[in-house]
């Protein structure tokens, strides 16, 4: 039975769940008509726009400081195609994907994801490939940058892709996600000849299976900024099935991050996240620190501190500037009018540690970095207490 003081919070939880499929622009729920104890609900969706052809233009490093500094604003570090998605295809929620890339990394991808195999909406599966070169690789780390070689006339680095995956959801917040693929990838001679260990060993090429698993538990109120609650994420890797394979590693990385609002239009954030590896010794093209992708230090922009094992510890508060939606006259298609605008100022604290057994070279290695603004900022909250 549910309590009518209840319906305002079910209601919201309900319309997030909706809006969070990605598939509307605005989700409104109320109630139509009573009839004694039951009531009819009117959900209201304004449908958001699928086919998205999409130009790429991007840069190849790490970081627009990185780019714009360490490699001097150089216009061949760009990235530059088309990509093709649709959100909805079929009209089931089907995800399609095309990409078509050159520059820098010249990649031609396809993904295709079925949602729902089953008449619960339950299970899942995806398939996907891609084929990836290069003519400049970073083929070494010393004191925490990045070195790079290029050759003009052929590529220095192949890498091919095939796999699938299945995605089981026991209900809307959770899902478990079991992926394979097999991988191909290819130096060339001189590569291997100034690093031995950029595959370990002088090898010029790796194939191997790849086996995946990640349980996701997401349960924050508005997934693509959100503001209350957590999100949870454990991926577990297996690259290769044993000690005479090309490659022979297995990770395990978990993170969580706690949402919550500390006024009316204050809002904080934590989290942790990290990743442990083994053997020790692994080939450096596999072996990443922080510094690639969302796993970075704020303050080190410049730097990439390797290691096989690491722990990042963030929090942020935020406060609320902003926060309206309003519909544009000049467009007549409802998947275009409505416009959300939110605008929030953020400051950051973060601190991080890296654990490097096998190479040298890096001086950021070994040490906790960014503790000393923990430290004053504990001081100082015991000092006003």
């Amino acid at each position: 039975m549910l309590q009518i003081a209840d319906l305002e919070a079910v209601f919201k939880k309900n319309r997030n769940q909706v809006y969070n499929t990605s598939l509307f622009n605005d989700v409104t729920v109320r109630i139509a008509a009573w009839r004694n104890k039951e009531a009819e609900l009117l959900i209201n969706v304004e449908e958001r726009w699928y086919i998205f052809p999409v130009p790429i233009f991007q840069l190849t490093d790490r970081n627009f400081n990185d780019w714009w500094v360490t490699h001097q604003r150089d216009l061949r570090r760009t990235e530059y195609g088309f990509q093709f998605i649709h959100y909805n295809f079929r009209g089931r929620r089907e995800k399609l994907k095309l990409l078509f890339q050159l520059g820098y990394t010249q990649k031609f991808e396809i993904n295709y994801q079925v949602p729902f195999l089953d008449q619960r909406g339950k299970t899942g599966i995806s398939f996907s490939g891609n084929y990836i070169t290069n003519r400049e690789v970073a083929w070494r780390t010393f004191g925490n940058r990045q070195e790079f070689y290029r050759d003009t006339l052929e590529n220095l680095r192949s890498r091919f892709r095939v796999g699938a995956s299945i995605t089981h959801r026991p209900n809307v917040q959770e899902s478990h996600n079991l992926g394979i693929n097999y991988t191909i990838n290819h130096i060339k001679d001189y590569v291997a000849q100034i690093n031995p260990d950029y595959f370990l060993d002088g090898r010029t090429r790796q194939i191997y299976p790849h086996f995946n698993y990640t349980y996701t538990a997401d349960y924050r109120d508005i997934r693509p900024y959100p503001l209350h609650g957590y999100f949870f994420r454990l991926n577990f890797n297996k690259l290769g099935l044993s000690s005479s394979s090309d490659i022979n590693m297995m990770s395990l990385w978990m993170g969580y991050t706690y949402y919550f609002q500390l006024g009316k239009r204050w809002y904080g954030l934590a989290n942790a996240h990290g990743r442990v590896s083994f053997p020790e010794r692994q080939p450096y093209y596999n072996q990443q620190g922080l510094g690639y992708g969302t796993s970075y230090l704020r303050g080190y922009e410049y730097y990439v501190i390797d290691g096989q094992h690491f722990g990042l510890l963030r929090t942020a508060l935020k406060y609320e500037l902003l926060n309206v939606k309003f519909k544009n006259p000049l467009l007549k298609g409802d998947q275009f009018r409505t416009l959300p605008l939110a605008i929030y100022l953020k400051t950051y604290l973060e601190a991080a540690y890296v654990k490097d057994a096998y190479y040298a070279n890096n001086p950021l290695s070994n040490k906790w970095l960014g503790l000393a603004a923990w430290v004053l900022i504990f001081l100082a909250f015991m000092i006003w207490y």
